[in-house]
């Protein structure tokens, strides 16, 4: 059975990239639980057609910072650099983009193992900041990462935000930077 479970399909998923996709935390971690008993270390390490591992799809769609926590056990790349996708995208950029009520905690878990990530653009010279600010649905997330790293001009960020309709994403980001001109210009914006 373990063999079959270890089987991709059309986009090079196995049943736990499959897994890592599901936004329900019970049911996620459940699923990938038996999963992790039933198949050999391998799965871990497979990568789908775009490059993601297991690890990516959880940090970007689970609902539960367990589920990113069991694979993360189980991953010998422990969020490392060295775990890029196609696209250049370490799991914390897709934990910035996670929009699940635990996007938070997986946000830290991920920062906590590798915190350098932070710092580091994908292939289109994106950060896990600007990710964060062009998807942003979880002040948190945005916060964490603003002081994590704050070196990207506010207007970068006002512009990813105002790009995607985001007004929680131009709040955090003008709450971080009061002095801005924009928020001069709309007193009390970011109240």
């Amino acid at each position: 059975m373990a063999g079959r479970l270890n089987d991709v399909d059309e986009i090079g998923e196995t049943a736990l990239h499959a897994a890592c996709r599901n936004p329900k935390p019970i049911a996620c971690c459940k699923i990938i639980q038996l999963l992790i008993k039933e198949m050999p270390s391998q799965p871990f390490t497979i990568r789908t057609a775009s490059g993601k591992l297991a690890l990516h799809l959880a940090c970007e769609f689970s609902g539960s910072v367990e589920a990113v926590q069991l694979v993360l056990q189980g991953s010998p790349t422990d969020a490392r650099s060295d775990c890029a996708n196609n696209a250049g995208e370490l799991p914390l950029h897709c934990a910035a983009r996670n929009q699940s009520a635990a996007a938070s905690e997986i946000l830290e878990l991920i920062l906590a193992k590798h915190i350098e990530a932070a710092s580091t653009p994908c292939k289109c010279g994106k950060l896990p900041l600007e990710h964060a600010a062009a998807c942003c649905s979880n002040g948190s997330v945005l916060r964490q990462l603003l002081a994590v790293d704050s070196t990207i001009e506010t207007a970068v960020l006002l512009q990813l935000a105002m790009d995607n309709s985001s007004l929680q994403a131009m709040q955090e980001v003008l709450r971080h930077e009061p002095t801005h001109p924009v928020c001069a210009r709309t007193a009390g914006c970011a109240q």
